[in-house]
């Protein structure tokens, strides 16, 4: 502390002395006293007094809570230092202790509030604030419920102190319920089925649960079953709430023998005084009763039966007690039919299968009465067993049932409707019997003087056995009988493992059976359909034949014959023919094949039984000769040998030849369609022999087809003897031909080929047709495609022959046969634009293009002014002139002039062309231009491959090219011309040589197509 004038002072902290550890004249040293509290520091030195101006806070400590754990209301004593009077006490949460008592500023005693919970203490002084270094448990207790009664489901409120927010559980009877804690002071918590009446306790998360108030918890009854019973029946009754002090009381408070319980079901036995009414559960928080009452039932009770014996359907009285209309009646067991009932009596009869032993009554829900006595039932047997159910003629058989002995005057057995002669009644429900000699698979029956009863669920197996069988060798085939028991009518038969081929039953003691194919030598075996297999012990001896080897060969073949019981006397048969027997073995012998062999099985006989194989034994066939040597398809060939059979098979070369006759030393065959040169060969089922030499096959041409074609068409030529070197003409004219068979040949139409015969060469010679073929002409083209009455015309095509002729859109033509290839002709007068066609033998054909004809224009000279000018187009129509002259002006597609002296207009076809008359310059010559328009104004070809160019004149001697129109009205292109006295003029009007690309030029005789010195250019 900090000053002046300090030195020898004293200090004391508000009030207390306080030790000073040093000092000097400006600064003092003290330690807090223990008891010390907040306050000034006074100093005090000779000098006199002085206070600090403020407060010296001591903050509190604190040292123990004492005691530690306690209950609302417990005095606590706090322990430290740095108390004051202002020093306040809080419990865990800030549940606030009051009275707070000051008792030194080291001690403070205090009060444990109603809200204490387990926790920290606090304290607060004017100095500051401490807690305690442990917990103070604060101990609940229980002190009221606001009810304290109450069924499952009661929800309740529990008052009390110290409730802990970590409480765990809430108990009634230490059955935990549901809880929710509201405060340190309250629970709400509610009653479940497990709930019994007790004390209610709470947990105390840090110490053992309090107990606090006593609740009586109410039983319920949800149900009971069964609902009704008679004495001795467990009840279980169901609900909740049920105590370990639970009581169960039937009606008028007959209680019960628990038999178990828990707090929802408990299960009491109905004593013997129950009576029909409520139930009660009684524990310690009260009693409940069920809603509807439980039934009791009395026992009914039997005093007698009468008669006590009777057989199967008999009635039967039986006196007593307490039987109702649920009663039931049992005979030892088996349920009986009751006719009537009455409290005292039941009117029942013996049912089937009863068997002796005591009466029983049974109601619903009384129970049973016991047994009364015992009823002895007499009347028909049953069979219920029986043991073995399976053996041999001789086995002892068991038989267990009913009513063999008592009353009965007769019992026989019987196996399979065969009677036993060997049976002994041992009681009243066993007999003992032995299975018949003649007894077979089925059921057993018992018969008394009362009926007759089956065992139903299964047959007696009566086992086969094999006493003997004859014969002990034989073929395949052969029948044998077998003498023993126990056969069935599916019995079967093995010969050392094969299946018999044939079994007949004569009965259980007697089977025949056929060796089978592919039996061999051992035991035989008997199968029953349930009696199993038996196999004898002495083996069946079978003499056959398994194989042969080869099956076909000529005369001296050696065959191997396989077998079996073959022995050194065994003799041989092929065909029925005798064959040396050459070596044998049990099971082979050697055969060597005779001359006279024919086809057929091989037999072997052993002791006088004979085996054949399954196999046929076929001799080869020979071929000695044929005649003739040689032929054609159809002829008939005859051929000779030896061991030819009814199935004989011809071929020649390969190809199957048709069989007239067959006999085993010739054959006469047909040559077929398709035959060549070469071997004969006949096949039998003993194989295929050839002949020695070939057999020659003369060609033959029977037809073709079709009779006529064009070129390229393939001509199908039929007949015999054809080979692949085979060659074809049409009329001379070599063709393409393909080899399709010896009986056909095919062949290309040539294009140079005529109408005529047809002609196949062969090595044997060449052949012709009897009919001609017609070779059908072809047009392919014509040059040029168009031209004027005159020109020449070349037809190019196929198939043209001496006869063949052109026409221009049918109007014949001089025609010149260039070749089979080619045809020209000019074109004739009167033809017009159109087809072109060519007619020879074998037809006519048609261009496929129309040829174009050009017409012929001309001009005569002239002599002076009104003299006619001609003017000629040559297109096929009779009139085929105009004739126009004028001196006056004259447009283009307009009518002539009516002044004009005099014409005339003769069309060709319409819309092909039209004359008009032009009109020269002024001084010069009179003249005329005729212009051809063609349709569509396409340019024309020439025969030279050049095009010609129409033109106009315009005026005397100038020519023009012009598409149209001229005057306004002609269109299309058009051909001029000019006329002259004297010479020709090209167009353009120079006189001379033409140079154009006509090629026209003047000279005598002119050149085809060109006009004539003295006539108008083209």
């Amino acid at each position: 502390m900090n000053g002046a004038n300090l030195d020898n002072a004293t200090v004391a902290l508000n009030g207390v002395s306080a030790t000073v550890t040093s000092t000097g004249a400006g600064q003092i040293s003290f330690a807090v006293p223990a008891v010390a509290t907040t306050g000034p520091i006074a100093v005090t030195t000779s000098g006199g007094t002085v206070a600090s101006g403020t407060n010296f806070l001591v903050l509190p400590q604190l040292a123990s809570v004492s005691p530690g754990v306690g209950l609302a209301g417990d005095n606590v004593t706090i322990t430290g230092s740095g108390f004051d009077n202002t020093s306040t006490v809080s419990f865990h949460n800030g549940a606030p202790a009051f009275p707070v008592t000051v008792v030194s500023p080291s001690e403070l005693r205090v009060t444990v509030p109603d809200n204490a919970v387990t926790g920290k203490v606090t304290v607060v002084t004017s100095g500051g604030t401490v807690r305690s270094a442990g917990n103070f448990h604060a101990v609940p207790a229980i002190l009221s419920t606001n009810r304290n009664t109450g069924p499952t489901g009661t929800s309740f409120g529990i008052n009390g102190t110290g409730f802990d927010p970590a409480i765990r559980f809430v108990k009634v009877d230490q059955v935990a319920i549901s809880f929710t804690r509201v405060s340190p002071t309250r629970i709400e918590a509610q009653l479940n089925s497990l709930a019994t009446t007790g004390g209610i306790s709470v947990d105390d998360p840090y110490g053992s649960p309090v107990v606090g108030e006593f609740f009586m918890v109410y039983p319920t009854i949800s149900g009971f079953s069964p609902t009704s019973g008679t004495e001795g029946y467990w009840i279980t009754i169901t609900g909740a709430n049920f105590d370990n002090d639970v009581q169960v009381r039937f009606f008028d408070n007959v209680a019960s023998v628990l038999v178990a319980k828990s707090a929802t079901s408990v299960k009491a036995i109905v004593p013997t005084t129950a009576q029909t009414g409520p139930i009660t559960v009684v524990t310690r928080g009260g009693s409940v009763a069920t809603g509807t009452p439980f039934t009791m039932y009395y026992h009914p009770t039997i005093s007698n039966v009468s008669p006590l014996s009777g057989a199967v359907g008999d009635n039967v009285t039986i006196t007593g007690t307490n039987f109702d209309n649920t009663v039931k009646v049992y005979f030892n067991g088996v349920l009986a039919p009751v006719t009537s009932v009455t409290s005292t009596s039941i009117l029942t009869s013996v049912p089937p299968s009863a068997t002796s032993g005591p009466v029983f009554a049974v109601t619903t829900g009384g129970g049973g009465s016991g047994n009364f006595s015992s009823f002895t039932v007499t009347g028909a047997p049953t069979v219920s067993s029986v043991s073995p159910t399976s053996g041999p003629v001789g086995t002892d058989v068991t038989i267990g049932g009913t009513h063999f002995q008592t009353g009965v005057t007769s019992l026989s057995v019987r196996f399979n409707g065969v009677l036993s002669d060997n049976v002994t009644v041992v009681s009243d429900n066993q007999v003992l019997a032995k299975v018949p000699a003649a007894a077979g698979t089925g059921p057993v029956a018992v018969s008394t003087n009362y009926g007759t009863a089956y065992y139903s669920p299964s047959n007696f197996v009566v086992t086969a056995s094999v006493a003997s069988f004859a014969p002990q060798i034989g073929t395949i085939n052969a029948p044998v009988t077998i003498d023993g028991s126990g056969f069935d009518p599916s019995t079967q038969v093995k010969f050392n493992g094969v299946p018999a081929s044939y079994v007949s039953v004569s009965g259980p003691q007697r089977v025949i059976a056929n060796v089978p194919p592919g039996a061999t030598s051992g035991p035989l075996s008997v199968v029953t359909s349930a009696g199993g297999t038996v196999t004898t012990a002495s083996p069946f001896h079978v003499v056959s034949i398994t194989g042969i080897s080869p099956t076909t060969g000529p005369s001296g073949t050696t065959v191997a014959v396989s077998g079996t019981w073959f022995d050194n006397a065994t003799t041989a048969r092929i065909g029925g023919v005798a064959a040396v027997v050459s070596a044998w073995t049990d099971n082979t012998l050697t055969v060597s094949v005779p001359a006279d062999a024919v086809a057929g099985k091989i037999q072997a006989t052993v002791q006088g039984l004979t085996a054949a194989s399954a196999a046929t034994f076929y001799v080869q066939p020979t071929i000695s000769g044929f005649a003739p040597p040689s032929g054609s398809a159809g002829d008939n060939v005859t051929i000779s040998g030896a061991n030819f059979d009814n199935g004989a098979i011809v071929t020649f070369n390969g190809a199957l030849a048709t069989v007239l006759s067959r006999a085993s030393g010739s054959i006469v065959a047909i040559v077929p369609p398709t035959a060549t040169t070469g071997r004969l060969f006949v096949t039998t089922a003993g194989g295929t022999v050839a002949s020695a030499s070939d057999f020659t096959i003369q060609s033959k041409m029977t037809g073709f087809t079709p009779a006529s074609a064009p070129r390229g068409a393939t001509v199908s030529i039929l007949g015999s003897g054809f080979s692949p070197s085979s060659q074809v003409s049409f009329n001379g004219t070599p063709a393409t031909a393909s080899f399709v068979s010896a009986a056909q040949l095919n062949a290309i139409v040539p294009d140079t080929a005529t109408t005529g015969k047809i002609s196949v060469t062969t090595p044997s010679g060449t052949l012709l047709s009897d009919n001609n073929f017609v070779a059908v002409p072809t047009v392919a083209g014509f040059t040029p495609f168009s031209g004027s009455v005159g020109a020449v015309v070349t037809v190019d095509g196929y198939n043209f022959d001496n006869t063949a002729s052109i026409s221009f859109n049918g109007i014949p033509a001089a025609t010149t046969r260039i070749s089979a290839l080619a045809l020209s002709a000019p074109v004739p007068f009167g033809a017009t634009t159109g087809k072109i066609s060519v007619t020879t033998l074998g037809g006519t054909a048609v261009s496929v293009a129309d040829f174009v004809v050009i017409p012929f224009l001309g001009t005569v000279p002239y002599g002076s002014d009104g003299n006619t000018v001609l003017l000629d187009h040559l297109d096929g129509s009779t009139a085929a002139s105009i004739l126009a002259f004028s001196q006056n002006g004259q447009s283009c597609g307009g009518a002539l002039p009516s002044t004009t002296p005099s014409y005339s207009y003769g069309a060709g076809p319409s819309g092909l062309n039209q004359a008009i008359t032009l009109y020269p310059p002024a001084g010069q010559p009179a003249g005329s231009a005729t212009y051809l328009k063609y349709p569509g104004g396409q340019l024309l070809s020439q025969p030279n491959g050049t095009i010609e160019f129409w033109t106009y004149l315009t005026s005397w001697g100038q020519g023009g090219v012009d598409q149209g129109p001229y005057y306004g009205s002609c269109a299309g292109w058009t051909f001029g011309f000019g006329i002259s006295s004297t010479g020709w003029r090209r167009p353009g009007g120079a006189p001379g040589r033409s140079s154009t690309s006509t090629g026209c030029r003047s000279e005598v005789p002119p050149i085809p197509g060109c006009p004539r010195p003295d006539t108008a250019a083209r």
